[in-house]
C-alpha cells in the first residue's frame, strides 16, 4: 500500500485493470445470456452422424477450382508392392468440376495426414485433392481443410467444422455473423460459437474437454 501511495501512476494502472476485468466479465455474461435467448433448432440426424457423402457434397471451397475430389482411405485399403510403391489411393467418394480433364491428374497425388482425426486410425480418414486455375495440385489434409472451406456458408459446413474440433452438434441457432451450437463431447456439454468468417470458441462448458493433443478445463 505504501508503494501505491508513493506511486499514484501505478495505483491508477491497477485500478484501471480491475475495472477492465470487471467490465469484460460483465460483457461475457451478457453475451452468454444473449446467446441463450436465441431460437435453437435441432440439428438433423443426417448431420449428427458422420454422413461422408452428404457432408462433403455441401462444402463450398473458399476459391474456385477447376476440379476437386475427396477420397476416403481405410487401413485395409492401404496397399503397397514389394518395393514400397503405393498401389491404392483410397475410395473416391465425391468430386466436383471437370473430371474428364483433371481426374487422372488428381489421382496421382495422395496424403496420409487425414481428417477428421477423431475416432480414426492414423491411416484412416479423408483427404481432398484440388486443382486451381494454373493446373497446380493442392493437397487438402487435416491442417488445410478449414482454410479450404473458408467462409462458413451453410449448416452442413458448420456442423462439419464443429465435428473437426471433436464436438457433436445437438442444436443450432444462426445469427448474421455466427452459428451458435448446443454441443457435446464425451465428458461434457456446452455452448459454442462458430464465426462464419472462421474461428470456433467455447462460450461456456460443463465438464471436461479433451483434444487430440492436450486436456483442458473450460469454465
Amino acid at each position: 500500500m505504501r508503494n501505491l501511495k508513493k506511486n499514484p501512476k501505478l495505483a491508477s494502472i491497477l485500478i484501471f485493470l480491475v475495472l477492465l476485468v470487471s467490465v469484460l466479465s460483465s460483457f461475457c455474461e451478457d453475451t452468454k445470456t444473449e446467446f441463450h435467448k436465441l431460437k435453437f433448432s435441432e440439428v438433423p440426424d443426417s448431420l449428427k452422424s458422420w454422413n461422408k457423402q452428404l457432408q462433403i457434397s455441401y462444402l463450398v471451397p473458399n476459391k474456385q477450382y477447376k476440379y476437386w475430389q475427396c477420397k476416403f482411405i481405410h487401413y485395409s485399403d492401404y496397399k503397397v508392392d514389394e518395393n514400397g510403391k503405393q498401389l491404392q489411393r483410397g475410395e473416391l467418394i465425391y468430386f466436383r468440376g471437370d473430371s474428364s480433364k483433371y481426374k487422372q491428374l488428381a489421382d496421382d497425388y495422395c496424403t496420409f495426414n487425414l481428417f477428421p482425426k477423431r475416432f480414426h486410425d492414423p491411416i484412416s480418414g479423408f483427404y481432398i485433392v484440388a486443382i486451381n486455375d494454373s493446373d497446380k495440385v493442392e493437397l487438402i489434409d487435416n491442417e488445410k481443410i478449414e482454410p479450404f472451406i473458408g467462409t462458413i456458408n451453410n449448416l452442413e459446413e458448420a456442423t462439419f467444422v464443429v465435428y473437426l474440433h471433436d464436438f457433436d452438434a445437438y442444436s443450432c441457432a444462426e445469427t448474421d455473423s455466427s452459428f451458435i451450437f448446443n454441443a457435446g463431447y464425451s465428458n461434457g456439454t456446452g455452448l459454442l460459437q462458430l464465426k462464419k468468417k472462421g474461428g470456433l470458441r467455447v462460450i461456456e462448458w460443463k465438464g471436461r474437454v479433451e483434444t487430440e493433443s492436450q486436456y483442458r478445463d473450460v469454465e
